[in-house]
């Protein structure tokens, strides 16, 4: 959401139409609740702006206390993956996108799946590369992100690798978005990844989020 074209009229639509939205925006847990337990709004409606549900929008301004209350009311036999209209990304797409982390952790821990692709065929990887979050990088990478691009151009990987409509994979977008930096990354797990040393790409991931995981227990705590 670019909120430099946000408007007044914006505003009183979320208001008025999406009051469930409009909670999970500004952090309002215990409307959310009434919301749905009172008023009977459905957690899965989309809205008329980017036909996302209360789950996109909790993601997309980081509100992991919103996403919680919000996925217990999810009826059973339901994923957490749940797809907009109309561009299908799920709200671990607008996680990584929108540098996310805390609440792309845990998605991912409530078992959304990392490789879902979205209309132009990019999955929370190659979001999160377009975003610059090695946080959220290293994250998915830990839980099994897919990169499928061998440099040692293995005929059995090549015919395997997962890219968007521009035919990119996460790595290939990294040096085209210019982050040398999750280029340098992803090249090092990828060798790992290519000559099986899976170990050697564990600890390269261990040691960037180091820092992140000792933040997000300190985040954590303080909603538990």
């Amino acid at each position: 959401m670019d909120t430099n074209i946000w408007s007044e009229y914006n505003e009183n639509v979320l208001r008025c139409k999406y009051p469930l939205h409009r909670c999970c925006r500004d952090g309002d847990v215990e409307m959310i609740e009434y919301l749905i337990t009172c008023v009977r709004y459905s957690v899965q409606t989309e809205d008329c702006f980017h036909s996302w549900t209360p789950f996109h929008w909790a993601c997309r301004f980081g509100k992991l206390d919103c996403l919680q209350k919000l996925a217990s009311y999810l009826p059973s036999n339901t994923s957490i993956d749940i797809k907009s209209s109309r561009n299908l990304q799920t709200p671990l797409h607008i996680s990584a996108l929108a540098c996310q982390s805390h609440c792309l952790l845990w998605l991912l821990q409530a078992g959304a799946d990392a490789n879902n692709q979205d209309s132009l065929g990019e999955t929370a990887l190659h979001k999160a590369i377009r975003s610059g979050s090695i946080e959220c990088a290293a994250i998915l990478l830990l839980k099994n992100a897919d990169i499928r691009f061998f440099y040692y151009k293995d005929p059995e990987f090549l015919e395997e690798k997962l890219h968007n409509i521009n035919d990119q994979s996460p790595i290939e977008l990294a040096t085209v978005c210019g982050n040398s930096i999750l280029t340098v990354l992803m090249d090092k797990i990828n060798e790992c990844i290519a000559t099986k040393n899976l170990t050697d790409a564990e600890n390269i991931l261990q040691t960037v989020m180091k820092n992140f995981t000792a933040s997000f227990a300190a985040f954590y705590s303080v909603r538990n």
